[in-house]
């Protein structure tokens, strides 16, 4: 597997995280009002905070980088 940055691993781990958040309560919120509709909106909203996780988790086990350019 490729070498991915940890910044831009933190940014993935929280933007899945966020969007993932916001998914669920939007499509729990609004199922009041539009029904069995917004099943796909909470059931991506799940998918998204699984894929937070697992950026999240690559992020935290990494192992350090040796060299000169350690970030």
């Amino acid at each position: 597997m490729a070498r991915i940055r940890p910044r831009r691993l933190r940014v993935m781990a929280v933007a899945f995280l966020a969007t993932g958040a916001a998914g669920i309560a939007i499509g729990l919120g609004a199922q009041a009002v539009y029904g069995a509709q917004t099943f796909y909106v909470t059931f991506l909203g799940t998918i998204n905070l699984c894929l937070g996780g697992l950026a999240g988790w690559l992020y935290l086990t990494r192992k350090p980088r040796r060299g000169r350019h350690a970030n």
